[in-house]
């Protein structure tokens, strides 16, 4: 019984000191790794009000901004056709006219154009808080 006991206890020896070099050569990787992890956690845990702030903000002050940069994109582009059918010879007044209706409907495309780029920009904001593209100033 004596040597079945020390036989085994002779392997549970060996067997420990054979790993024992493998788990001592990860052990700083596995705590250089660890104390990343808990340094990011920690990080994207302390910036979380802020980025909420940034994506509210960027709803509220950049939404408006880029509805106003579409509509003057629009009118830029609409002022330049206008100009151009005004100078041809052949172009036409009736077509002047008809526009009209489209106007109303060029207002509300651009609105939702801006709102939808307003809303993208606000989004993109949640990675970098409170930069000129979330406010659509870019």
């Amino acid at each position: 019984m004596k040597s079945i006991f020390s036989l085994l206890l002779t392997g549970a020896i060996a067997l420990s000191i054979s790993s024992a070099p493998a788990q001592a050569s990860n052990y700083g990787e596995q705590e250089k790794k660890s104390a990343a992890d808990a340094h990011q956690f920690l990080t994207d845990t302390a910036m979380l009000p802020v980025r909420t702030a940034a994506v509210g903000a960027s709803l509220v002050l950049g939404t408006p901004i880029a509805i106003m940069r579409c509509e003057a994109n629009r009118v830029g582009q609409y002022a330049d056709a206008v100009s151009t059918e005004l100078t041809d010879k052949d172009g036409s007044a009736p077509l002047l006219l008809v526009s009209i209706p489209g106007q109303a409907m060029k207002l509300v495309s651009t609105f939702g154009e801006g709102l939808v780029k307003g809303g993208q920009n606000a989004l993109g904001a949640w990675d970098k808080p409170f930069s000129e593209q979330s406010f659509s100033l870019d």
